[in-house]
């Protein structure tokens, strides 16, 4: 039963449904803000600002690439796992 009327919204037009999982897409007035925390903050010590510095200087000059650090919540990115690959195997 939910099968034709599933079938038949989709002829009148209506989007299917989503998959379970599939990423969300954001209004274009919505930004996210990310925190990079490969940045100095107050509870680095004296050793580890200056190792920071000299890589600094390597970035400078082409030595060295800094990439952003950025935080992401274990838990969802375990479940995305388990959506694109574990979920494809039961299927």
């Amino acid at each position: 039963m939910l099968r034709n009327c599933a079938m038949r919204l989709r002829t009148l037009g209506a989007t299917p449904a989503r998959r379970p999982g599939a990423a969300r897409r954001l209004f274009s007035s919505e930004k996210v803000i990310r925190k990079d925390y490969a940045l100095p903050n107050p509870s680095w010590t004296k050793d580890l600002r200056l190792l920071f510095d000299q890589f600094m200087k390597k970035c400078e000059d082409g030595s060295w690439k800094r990439m952003p650090s950025h935080r992401q919540n274990p838990t969802r990115a375990i479940q995305e796992f388990q959506t694109l690959f574990v979920g494809k195997n039961n299927a």
